[in-house]
């Protein structure tokens, strides 16, 4: 394959997600709806299907992609992504407990590390390092998939990350001569972009758990398969969703020190707050798309030094997080009630 031939999938991928999300949001609108409560951002009944459309984009993407070259994923993390898929759009319409999720979602990480990364160490290694290993690696890629969903809230700012995000997948992994790692992040983009058209606020339809949760497993997915093929190390896959990441974990474990439930819908993410405090939705979501571009850069800049300077790279990000957090907790006392 060369990177020009393949601009068809992703055009593939676009138009599908498009289309679909136009009939989603015109001709079945009343097919699930997210109805407004005293947690939402919204006031008006929307529809919450948009994940469908990604899902149809990516599927057909990747057929285009891949057909008569061999496809890059095997049948277990296939069966993880069919799992995740069917849970989130069962939640969509049933609205089902955390335990039931959480469970399938904890079944589709062991799936995709086992499958992907750290089975190799545990030969290669001491076993007890290597269980290690896959215990986190199945607990990160876990709370991957649920801090998506977690920061799924604002129009225009799931689907702004996951373009930021996997972008620079892809950038990396073609710029390091794996053309299916990055066309299958180039695929993923598209598909998102063109449901972003119709989410841009003010969103004329949400993605639901079947976009945001599958997301959350795509880019888990991504950032294993990246580490251990050794096309992107983990702290840049990182970086590349940094702004979801240390949002939703600054969050969490501020609920947790204050005894909140986690597991309860809240509106204490930072970007929630501010709206709340009188900052408009577009230009939230302008300042997050502003974030999500500079952290995008830095990883892309740094992809091509050493790990020391690309360390180096994240810790001066996590003293800037640092630094915006202090900021944005004093300018938001004395403005949230």
């Amino acid at each position: 394959m060369t990177i020009i031939d393949d601009w068809f999938a992703p055009l593939v991928s676009l138009l599908l997600s498009l289309a679909v999300t136009w009939l989603l949001q015109t001709r079945f609108a009343n097919l699930i709806v997210d109805r407004p409560n005293d947690r939402s951002m919204h006031t008006t009944d929307i529809p919450r299907t948009g994940g469908l459309a990604i899902n149809a984009g990516v599927v057909l993407g990747m057929i285009a992609a891949f057909t008569g070259t061999g496809f890059p994923f095997g049948l277990v993390i296939i069966a993880g992504y069919v799992a995740v898929l069917g849970v989130s759009v069962l939640d969509d319409i049933l609205s089902l407990g955390a335990v039931p999720r959480l469970a399938i979602h904890l079944l589709a990480a062991t799936l995709l590390v086992t499958e992907l990364f750290p089975v190799r160490l545990m030969i290669d290694s001491a076993m007890f390092a290597g269980l290690l290993i896959t215990v986190m690696s199945v607990l990160a890629a876990t709370w991957f998939i649920n801090l998506y969903n977690f920061m799924d809230g604002m129009d225009g700012f799931s689907s702004g990350m996951a373009i930021f995000g996997f972008a620079v997948l892809a950038i990396i992994g073609f710029g390091a001569g794996h053309e299916a790692y990055g066309m299958t992040c180039l695929v993923i983009c598209a598909a998102v972009a063109g449901f972003l058209v119709f989410n841009y606020p003010p969103a004329r339809i949400f993605m639901g758990d079947s976009g945001s949760i599958v997301i959350g497993y795509m880019g888990a997915t991504m950032m294993l398969w990246g580490a251990a093929a050794g096309t992107v190390p983990p702290w840049l896959g990182i970086l590349a969703f940094s702004p979801f990441i240390f949002d939703a974990s600054y969050t969490l474990a501020k609920r947790t020190i204050k005894g909140d439930s986690i597991l309860s819908a809240h509106r204490d993410h930072f970007y929630q707050r501010l709206v709340l405090s009188g900052v408009s939705k577009k230009t939230v979501l302008w300042l997050e798309y502003g974030l999500m571009a500079a952290c995008a850069g830095t990883a892309v800049a740094i992809a091509g030094y050493g790990m020391t300077v690309q360390l180096a790279g994240c810790a001066i990000w996590l003293v800037v997080y640092s630094g915006l957090a202090i900021v944005a907790e004093r300018y938001l006392r004395d403005r949230i009630h």
